[in-house]
């Protein structure tokens, strides 16, 4: 009986996981990652979100404090919603987060995208060409870090450091 009760529960934990969920943002960590607290079956939790198809300049690189401070004057202290779309080796939760801007539903994810403040990270996309989209017209546009004559992804900044 016990396992059956553990398996139940464990069901249910997975479930509430993996659907979507509303939230409050507590804390953006920087322009690609939030930390959210949200009723988890029976009590208050808090997890950290690492925003899914998206990567922000980190910290010390071009535009990484507007990037924050867009996802800031967005969603912080306001409720979201969490869309899972799995977990990265960190434990965050990777997920769209949706939001309402000026009376309408928005997407953070595509709006760091199309503001220019952040990179589409087509490795980890999953075919879902829009941000894609989102991107080109940003460099065209040459809206915020397109605005460089060669902006540099955070993901070749990472590199870079690690090899130092």
């Amino acid at each position: 009986i016990a396992m059956a009760v553990a398996l139940a529960a464990f069901s249910l934990w997975l479930k509430a996981r993996l659907s979507s969920y509303d939230a409050v943002v507590l804390k953006v960590d920087d322009g690609d990652t939030i930390v959210v607290s949200h009723r988890l079956l029976w009590k208050n939790t808090e997890e950290r979100v690492r925003l899914a198809c998206v990567d922000a300049p980190e910290r010390g690189q071009p535009y990484w404090r507007n990037s924050r401070l867009f996802l800031v004057s967005r969603v912080l202290g306001r409720e979201v919603s969490v869309t899972p779309r799995g977990a990265d080796r960190y434990g965050r939760v990777i997920a769209i987060v949706g939001y309402q801007w000026e009376g309408r539903s928005r997407e953070i994810n595509s709006d760091l995208v199309s503001e220019g403040l952040a990179w589409w990270f087509k490795q980890y996309d999953d075919g879902d060409l829009r941000l894609m989209v989102l991107q080109t017209s940003a460099r065209l546009h040459r809206r915020r870090l397109w605005a460089d004559s060669n902006p540099k992804a955070p993901w070749i900044d990472r590199n870079e450091k690690r090899q130092r």
